[in-house]
């Protein structure tokens, strides 16, 4: 990520954090189920599903998110930065302590994490997530060929993943534009759900200027 984009988001950090975030602190909580290792994954069959597509607009988005399994719940905040085709994305956990740090371009892949995340979790997931809730379905054409199948209602107010003809993840939308809203969440094989409350705060355009664009959805 550029340095700019870097300092930008070492500023943001002290307000809140991002949508999928929560699943890693969930994760570090203990109590809800960690997304697994790869070879858990695999004896489960389902191999990553993490598309290359980027949104190529300057935009940033908070969420506050409410995760729970069964009769446990946790709440978080979090923030992600789209700059020039590339994300940075930050994530805290309920103490506002720095949990793992991801940037991604399409292409490369960089994470840093806390010392205190247990080895079987892999803030790889996180990504993932956040690409099922928000990516187009056209981002994940070329899935197919590894088994992946993806239907979106007509209305593009619900999501459904497959693998295998296997349901995965389940997505609603109170809204058209979910990064304006409230998004529900539900991974049936490992069993947890997020809702979360998205806003999109800013979107810097070529002059540098900051606004809030109500009117329109980025992705």
């Amino acid at each position: 990520m550029h340095n700019k984009a870097r300092n930008k988001m070492q500023s943001l950090v002290g307000d809140m954090v991002i949508v999928v975030a929560p699943i890693l602190c969930l994760a570090a909580c203990g109590n809800m189920p960690q997304p697994a290792t790869e070879l858990e994954s695999e004896r489960k069959g389902l191999p990553p599903l993490l598309s290359s597509w980027m949104p190529t607009e300057n935009f940033s988005v908070y969420q506050q998110v409410d995760g729970f399994k069964g009769e446990d719940r946790y709440y978080f905040e979090n923030a992600i930065e789209f700059t020039s085709g590339e994300l940075g994305l930050v994530m805290l956990g309920d103490l506002g302590q720095r949990v793992a740090t991801i940037e991604y371009n399409g292409n490369n892949l960089k994470i840093d994490r806390a010392s205190f995340l247990p080895d079987s979790f892999d803030p790889y997931y996180v990504l993932e997530a956040m690409q099922m809730i928000y990516w187009p379905v056209e981002a994940f054409a070329e899935q197919g060929k590894r088994g992946w199948h993806l239907i979106e209602s007509d209305n593009g107010m619900s999501r459904r993943f497959y693998y295998q003809g296997k349901l995965v993840a389940e997505i609603e939308y109170d809204v058209s534009c979910p990064l304006k809203g409230i998004t529900r969440y539900h991974h049936k094989i490992y069993d947890y759900h997020l809702r979360i409350n998205s806003a999109v705060i800013e979107r810097t355009d070529e002059t540098g200027i900051e606004k809030i664009d109500n009117e329109r959805c980025p992705l």
